[in-house]
């Protein structure tokens, strides 16, 4: 259990996290392609959705404890 754990959970997540830079590192660059509506509508979607990310990575230290 915990290596599926590992493989899936985690990795799932380190990618997350990585393509969510990416996103914002492009949204940044075309920001003046944007209208500042457009950019204002999915800069704050971006930002909860990394809040969710963040929640989640504080989630899997516990989640690792609970499968020791």
């Amino acid at each position: 259990m915990r290596t599926g754990f590992d493989q899936m959970i985690k990795t799932r997540a380190s990618a997350a996290e990585r393509r969510m830079n990416s996103i914002n590192t492009t949204l940044r660059s075309e920001r003046s392609e944007l209208e500042e509506e457009d950019y204002a509508l999915v800069n704050r979607r971006l930002q909860r959705l990394s809040q969710v990310q963040k929640r989640v990575r504080k989630l899997i230290p516990l989640i690792e404890a609970f499968l020791k």
